[in-house]
C-alpha cells in the first residue's frame, strides 16, 4: 500500500519516532545496506510535523557516511510494530558529525510487518548457534538459517520443543569464530515442521539499545561474509 496523504505520513513517521526502531538505509543502487536510527535531536518530532526533514544517526558501517554524500537517492526502511515502511528520500546535508539529514518523503510504501529487514542467510559452516531459554528456564539449541536485525530464523537441534506461536522467548546467539554474543528477548511468530525438522521464525522484542548494538554487530559482520563472497565470485569471473 501506497501512502500519499501528508497527515497521515506524520503520523507513521511520530510512530517510528517515539518507537525508536532501527532503520536500515540502501544508498542509490548499491547492495550493501546500513543501519541508523533516528537523531534524538529534540527538535526532529517538530520538524517531522511541519514536513522539514528527516535528520538520522550517522550510519553503521562508518564508510556508509562517506559514500552517502554523494549518492542521488536513499531508500530507507523504517519499522513499527505495525508496518515495515519504505520510504524513498533524498540526501540533503551534514549539518554536523551526530547527523544526517534527509529530505521529508512524499510518500510512504507500507508492508505488514513480521520481521524487521532483509533476512541475511546463514551458512552452517561459520558456526554460529542459538540457544533458545523459556520463561520456565527450560532451553534448546538451534541452528541459525537467517538473521536480521529484526529477528531470526531458525531449525530446532535434538528433541521438537513445544513452543507455540507468540510464546516468548529469550535468545541467545553465539558467534565463538568471531566473539560475538548477543542477547535479546523474543517472540515466536511461526512454527512449522520441514522435513521432520522444528522450524521457527522469531521477532526481537529489544529491551535495550545494547541488545540492538549487539545483533546490529552481527548482521554487519554477516553482510561483510557474504560480500566477500560475491568478490570471489566476481573474480573467478573476471
Amino acid at each position: 500500500m501506497v501512502e500519499k496523504n501528508r497527515e497521515k505520513i506524520i503520523e507513521i513517521l511520530e510512530k517510528a519516532f517515539d518507537e525508536n526502531k532501527p532503520l536500515q538505509v540502501q544508498l542509490d543502487k548499491q547492495i550493501f545496506t546500513y543501519y541508523s536510527r533516528f537523531s534524538s535531536d529534540s527538535n526532529l518530532l517538530e520538524d517531522i510535523q511541519e514536513e522539514k526533514h528527516l535528520l538520522i544517526a550517522p550510519l553503521d558501517p562508518p564508510i556508509g557516511n562517506i559514500k552517502i554524500i554523494t549518492c542521488y537517492k536513499v531508500n530507507l526502511k523504517i519499522f513499527t510494530d505495525s508496518y515495515l515502511i519504505e520510504s524513498p528520500v533524498y540526501f540533503l546535508s551534514r549539518p554536523d558529525i551526530r547527523v544526517l539529514q534527509l529530505s521529508f518523503p512524499k510518500e510512504l510504501i507500507l508492508g505488514k510487518q513480521q520481521r524487521d529487514a532483509v533476512r541475511i542467510d546463514i551458512a552452517p559452516e561459520w558456526g554460529l548457534i542459538v540457544k533458545i531459554i523459556r520463561p520456565s528456564g527450560l532451553s534448546f539449541l538451534g541452528q541459525p538459517v537467517d538473521l536480521s536485525i529484526g529477528g531470526l530464523s531458525f531449525f530446532s537441534l535434538g528433541a521438537i520443543p513445544a513452543i507455540a506461536d507468540k510464546s516468548r522467548v529469550k535468545i541467545i546467539i553465539q558467534w565463538p569464530n568471531k566473539k560475538k554474543v548477543a542477547r535479546v528477548e523474543a517472540i515466536i511468530i511461526k512454527h512449522q515442521t520441514k522435513d521432520g525438522n522444528a522450524h521457527f521464525r522469531s521477532r526481537f522484542l529489544f529491551e535495550s539499545y545494547k541488545d540492538v548494538r549487539d545483533v546490529e554487530e552481527i548482521t554487519t559482520a554477516l553482510q561483510r561474509l557474504h560480500i566477500k563472497k560475491r568478490e570471489l565470485l566476481f573474480g573467478r569471473l573476471a
